[in-house]
């Protein structure tokens, strides 16, 4: 394990960036075995609405670099909530307001990442994808 990263429950820190990353996927729930359920399959409508910002709370969506940085911290680990071949949202733009960056979970360059950017969504293409889920934390 990396020294910036630790976990307690179903909870990830991420020290050197001051943030805490929930270990499932939204929709799922973290139990003793890892993460149980079925990941929540979501358009931008459905994540980036203020129904759904006041339902989270103090969670928010991760930029590319933040989930970039957990994606590579569970490349290989078995308890990863990370699935190969599922698309994951970011709240990264994507070029000329386009919509958001998704990022997609795969073994590649070592870190189980493809080229960020590399899978885009626009309001004329209301992809699906899943959602780990970010707030800050202490530093």
């Amino acid at each position: 394990m990396r020294k910036e990263f630790s976990t307690q429950g179903s909870e990830l820190m991420d020290s050197r960036r001051g943030l805490i990353f929930s270990r499932c996927a939204y929709g799922q729930k973290w139990t003793e075995k890892g993460c149980a359920g079925r990941a929540s399959d979501l358009t931008r409508l459905d994540i980036f609405n203020p129904q759904t910002k006041a339902v989270l709370g103090v969670w928010r969506v991760p930029s590319v670099d933040e989930l970039g940085a957990v994606m590579a911290y569970f490349s290989g680990q078995a308890e990863s909530p990370f699935k190969h071949g599922v698309k994951y949202w970011t709240s990264t733009r994507a070029a000329k307001g386009m919509g958001y960056q998704l990022m997609h979970y795969g073994p590649k360059r070592g870190i189980g990442l493809t080229k960020a950017g590399t899978l885009l969504a626009n309001s004329e293409d209301e992809g699906h994808a899943t959602l780990i889920l970010v707030r800050k934390g202490i530093r």
